[in-house]
């Protein structure tokens, strides 16, 4: 019996040191967060501030104007691709249908016709032919038409006019 009242004794002690430890090491926690962490946030909080303030010295008047108004059309743009789902597949649509020789320069979308405009340089007429001939074989296109070609130093500037049927729903 004595035996038992001795184990049920220690269990209490045993429970507040416990607690005694786990309060010590979210004592210990706290202060590596309160004086450690906290400077390190605050120094990096100041440093990005100075940099925004030298990035806001840099663009002044116009140009600032001018990059605000670039973001404004890029943060758009992604805004269409998120709405609309034919929007997005262009891009795809143009990837898979060029030619890895040419580069295009310039793509326009009517959505209300289903029309794409390309401009682009080509490094022989037999590439621009062969653009051409892709096209026309693609089951997404209803009409290609070559409205310039015209030789450069570059290559070939050249502009296309297709007509595609996916992108109308």
């Amino acid at each position: 019996m004595a035996q038992s009242s001795q184990y049920v004794s220690r269990g209490p002690w045993r429970i507040l040191i416990i607690s005694i430890v786990l309060f010590a090491v979210s004592i210990v926690v706290f202060a590596g967060i309160e004086f450690g962490y906290m400077p390190y946030l605050i120094s990096e909080s100041e440093s990005l501030d100075a940099e925004l303030a030298s990035l806001n010295q840099t663009f002044r008047g116009e140009a600032q104007e001018d990059v605000f108004n670039l973001f404004s059309q890029i943060y758009n743009v992604q805004m269409l691709f998120g709405e609309e789902t034919s929007l997005s597949t262009v891009p795809e649509f143009l990837e898979a249908i060029t030619h890895t020789s040419i580069t295009l320069q310039e793509a326009r979308v009517n959505f209300k016709d289903g029309s794409i405009a390309l401009q682009g340089i080509a490094p022989s007429y037999d590439v621009l032919v062969n653009q051409l001939n892709i096209l026309g074989s693609d089951e997404h296109v209803e009409s290609v038409v070559l409205e310039r070609s015209e030789t450069t130093d570059e290559g070939i500037e050249f502009t296309i006019n297709l007509k595609r049927s996916a992108i109308v729903q």
